[in-house]
């Protein structure tokens, strides 16, 4: 992982030890964007994850679930984005 961009944002530079800040901030950026599109009506939110050919297969499974779920206030599991895809290539 050397970036991670969400929509016109600027981009977050990787560095060691740093990648459960970055997954914590995605997770957070999406649940805001979920939750203000559930708020006003709209369809429900799809993620696409651009993703570039040689990124860690690890990696690939951290941001799938940075943007799939989150725990609520509870401790109980929140469903964010419930359809995630892959920009094709």
């Amino acid at each position: 992982l050397a970036v991670m961009q969400v929509d016109a944002a600027p981009p977050r530079a990787w560095a060691p030890g740093i990648d459960a800040i970055i997954f914590s901030e995605l997770r957070a950026k999406i649940s805001d964007k979920v939750e203000a599109a559930r708020g006003a009506g709209q369809e429900e939110p799809e993620v696409q994850i651009d993703a570039d050919d040689n990124l860690r297969y690890e990696f690939v499974i951290k941001t799938v679930d940075a943007v799939s779920a989150k725990l609520d206030d509870n401790g109980q599991m929140k469903q964010l984005a419930k359809k995630v895809k892959f920009a094709p290539k």
